[in-house]
């Protein structure tokens, strides 16, 4: 049997390396995430509209489909109820790295949500906000979101 180093140089040699690199990766999901329920004090937001991008042939995962997204409030809340700190931390920081989410940056104390709407109105003078079921999910093509219920109180 070839020494470890020997039968890697063969492999360099060969291009079988190459080739092998060049084989299609398998899609990496988000693992889950989410919470039952968050509420907190509305302290930015910032409206998306429905986006649509087109897939790019040969990639994994989501990425090598045509993939579509419904209008977006990107809401930064303070004052938050409801999930444990760590779990706060994981939506911050997997929202947070998101393309959408880069608009609005959480702070200490602050919880980064990303809410489907119809209506960039909705979120409009909301003071408060509480959502139920809400999840995340997705993997190298895209971040989607998703609730149950949303309740907003005006200011």
């Amino acid at each position: 049997m070839p020494r470890p180093i020997l039968w890697l140089a063969r492999l360099v040699a060969t291009g079988s390396l190459a080739g092998a690199a060049a084989l299609p990766a398998a899609a990496a999901p988000l693992p889950p995430l989410g919470a039952e329920q968050i509420c907190g004090v509305v302290e930015a937001h910032h409206w998306l509209a429905p986006l649509t991008l087109p897939g790019t042939p040969g990639l994994s995962g989501s990425a090598g489909r045509t993939r579509s997204w419904p209008g977006r409030a990107v809401v930064l809340l303070g004052a938050v109820s409801g999930p444990e700190y760590d779990r706060r931390e994981q939506i911050n920081r997997v929202l947070a790295t998101s393309a959408d989410g880069r608009v609005l940056q959480p702070g200490p104390g602050q919880l980064l949500l990303i809410l489907p709407m119809q209506d960039p109105s909705q979120i409009e003078g909301a003071g408060r906000l509480c959502v139920t079921g809400f999840s995340v999910r997705g993997d190298e093509g895209g971040t989607w979101t998703g609730y149950r219920e949303i309740e907003l109180s005006p200011r």
